[in-house]
């Protein structure tokens, strides 16, 4: 079936005029047909627009009038009309907006032109993702648009875009194209942009525009079979308790790598983390939160070595400047200085700002915490079984007596006094 697409056309002419033109787009048998509303509005009234209701807000704006009748005349159309087999795109936006209107021509539809055109409208314009899966999304068109450029693929049709094409993209993400210097990523990580890709496509099916999705059939990989490296409880005192005086830079990094260790805490929830989300009660200090990468909860009572960590950032000037319990580190520092810290202690295990994450859950295995649903909202992991995990109450007692367990287990080898710290 056609679909239909109601736009601001902004560049650097409207931009400049102050004057934005709305655009309409029909997409129909992988054909696309564009032509202006005859409609203006400036950049004022273009922070009213919402681009999944294809309308501006409130929606009593005279500015929807012009648009609510193209949508009626459209959905008008569909009804007296056998559109799939009987029209182009050109000839149904000829009939909504009138043959005297100037139409852009016609031209089919090529990959890259239908990735723009779900950038735009689907990911750029959605008000429902986050703005980091829109990052995310971003990041994949454009591994896939060099993809595109470097196979001479650009001008290429969306309905010739087949499997061959789609799994030979999945082994370009493997491998190393020097010719945009592009290193080869683990099967995990293709894997993540290829799903992402392959939604993409699958709109493309739904809307009619292709028969079948390419990427069916292309392997997926979610799981890496090289295990993740965690640190031992032994390796993890080392860091606890060296002596930083010689590299005091370095301080800072071990307290969010240490931070991570004893809180289960990806980097950028750490980074995140701000005062409102600690609090004190009469079981101890609780941290509240929620990740950025699922928006899923956590929440846990913290051990006594994460609360020595969050007491000597009460009063940073850097952190306070931020508005957040650490002061602003990148990932890249991170990651650096956490490697200078693992060779000062002579740990060789490869190190990043995510073992932190891995070893908590190691050290709660050690500390034998079954991994059941109050573990993993301290975590802020999902589990098998979703309903359960959404809706039974994790309560403070639990979760206190979670905490305990850890705390008792830490103490056997972190406990005040001994070592070199």
């Amino acid at each position: 079936m056609a679909t239909i697409t109601i736009y601001p056309r902004t560049d650097k002419k409207s931009r400049k005029t102050g004057k934005i033109p709305m655009y309409l787009r029909i997409l129909h048998q992988n054909q696309k047909a564009e032509a202006s509303l005859k409609l203006e509005v400036t950049e004022k009234q273009l922070h009213q627009w919402n681009a999944v209701t294809q309308s501006f807000e409130p929606s009593r704006d005279p500015l929807n009038v012009r648009i609510n009748r193209t949508k009626a005349d459209y959905e008008n159309f569909l009804a007296l009309n056998n559109v799939h087999l009987s029209y182009t795109a050109k000839e149904i936006l000829n009939k909504l907006i009138g043959k005297t209107a100037i139409v852009e021509a016609v031209i089919p539809l090529t990959v890259v032109k239908y990735i723009d055109s779900y950038l735009l409208d689907n990911i750029n314009g959605s008000s429902r993702l986050k703005e980091g899966t829109k990052r995310n999304y971003r990041k994949s068109i454009t591994h896939f648009k060099n993809y595109l450029k470097d196979c001479g693929y650009l001008k290429l049709e969306l309905k010739e875009f087949n499997f061959e094409k789609a799994n030979k993209f999945d082994i370009y993400l493997s491998n190393i194209y020097y010719e945009n210097k592009k290193t080869k990523m683990l099967p995990v990580s293709a894997s993540s942009i290829v799903i992402k890709i392959k939604a993409i496509f699958e709109y493309a099916v739904n809307a009619d525009l292709i028969l079948k999705n390419p990427f069916r059939g292309v392997k997926i990989i979610t799981e890496s079979k090289e295990k993740k490296p965690q640190l031992s409880i032994t390796e993890v005192a080392q860091i606890f308790k060296k002596d930083l005086s010689n590299y005091p830079i370095l301080e800072v990094y071990r307290d969010m790598f240490l931070f991570g260790c004893f809180s289960g805490l990806a980097y950028g929830d750490i980074f995140n983390l701000k005062w409102a989300n600690i609090s004190k009660d009469i079981f101890g200090t609780k941290l509240m939160t929620q990740r950025i990468k699922t928006d899923l909860p956590v929440e846990q009572y913290l051990v006594s070595y994460a609360e020595l960590i969050l007491d000597r950032y009460k009063d940073n000037i850097q952190a306070n400047i931020n508005g957040t319990v650490f002061p602003p580190r990148s990932l890249t520092h991170l990651n650096i200085n956490i490697k200078r810290l693992a060779d000062i202690c002579g740990i060789t295990k490869k190190m990043s700002s995510h073992n932190g994450r891995h070893t908590c859950s190691g050290l709660m295995d050690q500390a034998e915490i079954p991994d059941d649903i109050v573990a993993s909202r301290m975590m802020g992991w999902t589990t098998g079984k979703k309903t359960s995990w959404i809706y039974k109450s994790v309560t403070d007692s639990s979760l206190f007596n979670l905490k305990n367990k850890f705390q008792v287990y830490l103490d056997k080898y972190l406990h005040y006094g001994s070592g070199d710290c």
